[in-house]
Formats: structure tokens, C-alpha cells, sequence
């Protein structure tokens, strides 16, 4: 799903701001470096969606049998007048999510972000 996602993002225009400026080494604390650049750029990728698309992806949580966790995510994405809604209709957010669009969830956060993020990269026309 990295790869898929990292081409998603390129080709709707996302540069990173955030990931060339880390300083690389490999030694602590930046032990699991690749990792921690991959979060933080998903979470770069987030921020620019609500920024630049008016699209919002959020990860949430339930507990399962009372001793699991799993994540889902949600999209909310405002949609304006002019983008196949009628012209007295108002401001509208219309919301997806991962669960009962697909019956999906994650054993990880970064997991169900990283999908989510895909789900919402192809929403951008």
C-alpha cells in the first residue's frame, strides 16, 4: 500500500515539506527512522487534503470484545455549490467510511490511515 499511495500523492500534486528537512542518522534516537518519516509524511499528506481539498480523513477506534482494538477510518468531504449540486442547495459535507463501505478495520492506526489516505487521494478530480 506504500507504494500505491506515494504514486497517489505525486500525481495530485503533493510535495512534501516536512520529510526533506529531517536530519537522517542512524543512530538513536532516530532508530526506527523510515518509519517515523513515513507517519510524518502521511500525516503531512492529511493536513494539505483539509488545506487544498477540503477533504478530511480521521482514524478512530473501538474496542472489540473488550480486549482488541481496531481502526477504522472516515472521510468527510465538503463539496460546494457548483460541483453537481443544485444551485439553492448550501455548503454540504458528504462522509464515507471504512467500515460500512467495505466492513474493514486495522489492527494499527497507521495502517487505517494509510488507507484511508488512498480512499481520499481518489477523490481529487
Amino acid at each position: 500500500m506504500k507504494e500505491q499511495l506515494i504514486d497517489l500523492a505525486k500525481k495530485n500534486g503533493f510535495a512534501t515539506k516536512v520529510i526533506n528537512s529531517m536530519p537522517y542518522s542512524k543512530s538513536a534516537p532516530w532508530f526506527h527512522l523510515e518509519v517515523t518519516r513515513y507517519f510524518l509524511w502521511m500525516c503531512e499528506i492529511q493536513k494539505w487534503l483539509i488545506e487544498k481539498h477540503n477533504i478530511v480523513v480521521c482514524v478512530e477506534f473501538e474496542t472489540i470484545d473488550d480486549s482488541e482494538t481496531a481502526y477504522t477510518w472516515n472521510i468527510t468531504e465538503h463539496i460546494t455549490e457548483g460541483r453537481g449540486m443544485a444551485k439553492d442547495t448550501w455548503d454540504f459535507y458528504k462522509r464515507t467510511d471504512s467500515f460500512s463501505q467495505h466492513f474493514m478495520w486495522w489492527k494499527t492506526y497507521e495502517e487505517s490511515l494509510e488507507d484511508g489516505l488512498i480512499k481520499a487521494l481518489k477523490l481529487i478530480k
